[in-house]
């Protein structure tokens, strides 16, 4: 072989070789950019443009005492104080004069005056209130009726239309007789009433027309109510 021969043939051997060589370093590359002029570029997805600090939702759970879960908000604490009251009272007077003056024109009103089957008295008591276990003194009405209607329902719905409001605690009902309690903002009114009570074991029993009605007025207390 000539020297030129031997020459071309290495030079084409070492064109080869470095070809080789770096075949695998532009692969790792990768593909080289489209550089056309105007060539568009991809539009990227707007679900991959989202801040890396965007704040995920958070899941609470609840566990009550017990291993149980919370289904719902916390329940309600039971408010304090009296719930044996039909409502809120309204009325109010200055001194216990005031409001026994105001129990005395309703307990006037409640029977004609031209009738002489209604008697009505005064009289100074001692009142002794049933849950505060307490005693004061009180000016109680009397009111006997001897032969017509008993002015008994007439008195409460004159103390609940005047702004009274019943004490269910002190209301109490019997064939013989009824008790109501009722409370303005700073007193207390107890309404008594008895009769006659029919006979359950006789038919032809007819109870005697008439009764007698006991209204009486005292401070009231908040204490004198059931305990809970």
């Amino acid at each position: 072989m000539n020297r030129s021969i031997a020459t071309f043939l290495l030079g084409g051997a070492l064109v080869v070789l470095t070809g080789c060589a770096r075949q695998p370093a532009d692969a790792a590359r990768g593909p080289a950019p489209d550089r056309t002029a105007g060539a568009e570029q991809p539009a990227i997805p707007d679900t991959l443009r989202q801040p890396a600090t965007q704040k995920q939702p958070v899941m609470r759970i609840l566990v009550m005492p017990g291993g149980g879960f919370a289904s719902g908000p916390a329940p309600t604490p039971e408010p304090e104080g009296p719930l044996l009251m039909s409502g809120v009272p309204t009325a109010a007077y200055a001194s216990l004069t005031a409001a026994r003056d105001s129990i005395g024109a309703i307990v006037s009103r409640s029977y004609s005056h031209a009738d002489t089957a209604f008697h009505v008295s005064q009289e100074a008591v001692t009142f002794e209130y049933i849950y505060a276990k307490a005693e004061t003194r009180a000016l109680a009405f009397h009111l006997v009726v001897t032969d017509t209607a008993c002015p008994f329902m007439d008195i409460q719905r004159r103390l609940t239309a005047a702004g009274w409001v019943e004490h269910y605690g002190y209301t109490a009902d019997g064939a013989d007789g009824s008790n109501a309690g009722f409370l303005c903002l700073n007193f207390f009114c107890l309404v008594e009433g008895t009769w006659q009570g029919e006979d359950g074991s006789d038919s032809t029993f007819v109870p005697e027309p008439g009764c007698q009605v006991v209204v009486t007025c005292v401070p009231r207390r908040e204490d004198d109510f059931p305990p809970r």
